[in-house]
């Protein structure tokens, strides 16, 4: 039951939290589930956006650069293309994804500042 402590709960009376219908701790357990769910979809708005760029990026990347012409440290690569692509890829995906969670983490006291 969201409710506002003091109040009738009525829609556009601010901020609202949850009240126990038991009164035995069911706000900490909803707390726990809310964050939770608050918490994998953090992740998907991190690791779905960082997922699609670094198709791209590695699409891109690769149309332009045959991965047996790459070289490491001075040196031609002794990998095979599709391990030279996984690992572009992955690579890709996890520069994106930092991008990606630092604009979260930036943005952060944005949004909270706005809810309150």
């Amino acid at each position: 039951m969201l409710t506002e402590p003091g109040t009738t709960g009525a829609p556009d009376s601010g901020k609202f939290m949850l009240q126990p219908r038991d009164g035995r701790g069911a706000t900490r357990e909803a707390s726990r589930t809310m964050t939770a769910s608050l918490s994998k979809r953090c992740w998907m708005w991190t690791l779905w956006p960082s997922f699609v760029v670094a198709g791209a990026a590695t699409g891109v990347f690769f149309s332009l650069f045959d991965p047996l012409d790459l070289h490491l440290f001075g040196e031609p690569m002794q990998a095979s293309r599709l391990a030279v692509y996984t690992v572009g890829f992955l690579g890709f995906w996890a520069v994106a994804a930092c991008a990606v969670w630092l604009a979260f983490l930036l943005a952060r006291p944005c949004m909270t500042a706005g809810e309150n």
